[in-house]
């Protein structure tokens, strides 16, 4: 039997990608939206508002609700709490009172481990922060870890909260206000592109991998667990704008007047070991963040008649 698969938030960018890859598997999928007239046709069930989730039959649901783009809460950060914890509610009402065997996935972040710079995050990672200080990037930092930390209290439900740290696609909306988005703007508008000097570093995991490793998850019985989201190897800022510029003729120019939107945009390494998935459900990502921006890209200039 097809596995039967609820998405909600369907219009968000993890979404599209998800709905792309499950398309080309053996599924039942369902969309939920707030304004699924933003999506095209799709040969799959698309709903509009949530009302009728509960009374649905499923085996997966994904929540991949968003609280907006940094860029677009234009400081309203207390959406980080309400709109999350609401849906979040809604997933763990079904599995409680509806279907106990069903696995809920939630997209974590790698924020839960903090602004530690100069190193990846471990399995032993800790998470220091100064409650008399808080800013923003501890706001979306607190209210992922919340649901963490909720998720766990409740062993007797199938629970996977994917750990995300950075996620591009053909899906992503380029006014994201993101270093990629950013970047992959000036190819279009033709454009040089200005960044901040120094380097970083970033984990990119691709669509497809991404699908698979929930479709693993899917197949265990008892799962309730997070999990960083690797892929086959992470990419430097340096090695991105060394390779656009040979692929696809980026130019570039530092600047200092460069500010980021994003909470983790100043650390300097945001990286995922990868090693959890691969003990815990023999799962190994099969394309680098290399590929996948490169990939990626090609069908973004594709759409918009670069390429």
């Amino acid at each position: 039997m097809s596995l039967r698969i609820a998405i909600l938030g369907g219009t968000s960018h993890i979404a599209r990608a998800l709905t792309h890859c499950f398309l080309q598997k053996e599924t039942e999928l369902t969309l939920f939206a707030r304004s699924p007239e933003k999506l095209p046709s799709l040969p799959c069930r698309i709903i509009k508002g949530f009302e009728s989730f509960p009374s649905g039959e499923f085996d997966l649901v994904i929540n991949c609700i968003g609280a907006g783009t940094p860029k677009e809460l234009k400081d309203d950060y207390n959406r980080w709490f309400s709109v999350l914890e609401k849906f979040d509610n809604l997933a763990l009402d079904y599995l409680k009172n509806i279907n106990p065997q069903a696995l809920y996935v939630m997209f974590s972040s790698g924020a839960v481990y903090g602004r530690q710079s100069g190193k990846p995050a471990t399995e032993d990672s800790s998470w220091n922060f100064f409650p008399n200080r808080l800013s923003v990037p501890d706001y979306y930092a607190i209210s992922k870890i919340y649901s963490e930390a909720k998720h766990r209290s409740l062993p007797q439900l199938r629970i996977a909260d994917l750990r995300i740290f950075s996620f591009f696609s053909r899906y992503i909306d380029l006014d994201s206000g993101y270093f990629m988005t950013d970047l992959v703007r000036s190819l279009v508008q033709k454009r040089v592109f200005e960044t901040a000097p120094g380097d970083m570093f970033r984990d990119f995991p691709h669509p497809e991998d991404l699908a698979e490793l929930i479709l693993n998850c899917a197949a265990v019985p008892q799962i309730n667990t997070a999990i960083d989201v690797a892929s086959k190897s992470p990419v430097s800022k340096q090695e991105i704008l060394k390779l656009y510029t040979e692929h696809f003729g980026l130019h570039y120019q530092f600047s200092s007047l460069q500010a980021t939107h994003s909470p983790n945009g100043n650390v300097n390494i945001y990286l995922p070991t990868g090693t959890m998935a691969e003990k815990s459900l023999n799962w190994q990502a099969r394309y680098t963040s290399i590929e996948t921006l490169i990939s990626e890209t090609e069908i973004i200039l594709k759409h918009y008649g670069k390429a």
